[in-house]
């Protein structure tokens, strides 16, 4: 995990550094830039959030080996 926390906060930062600034222009393009800026700044910003904390919560559950009398957590149990 730690590995990955690095990389997935620098593209988060970068994003950020692209597309916030483009929510201070002037003028009627600026209104239509800005609320794109906006809604891309706000959708990577929870995508970071859920690539950092959410996503790696169930991979415990499912990557383990169960023993043989054991069950298999559902989303990896295979039919």
């Amino acid at each position: 995990m730690e590995q990955i926390n690095g990389p997935v906060i620098a593209t988060t930062l970068v994003l950020l550094g692209v597309f916030v600034p483009g929510t201070f222009m002037p003028g009627i393009t600026g209104k239509v830039y800005s609320q794109s800026a906006e809604t891309i700044s706000v959708a990577v910003v929870i995508s970071s959030v859920n690539a950092l904390t959410l996503s790696p919560a169930p991979v415990p559950l499912c990557s383990r080996r169960a023993p043989a009398r054991q069950k298999v957590c559902w989303p990896c149990s295979k039919a």
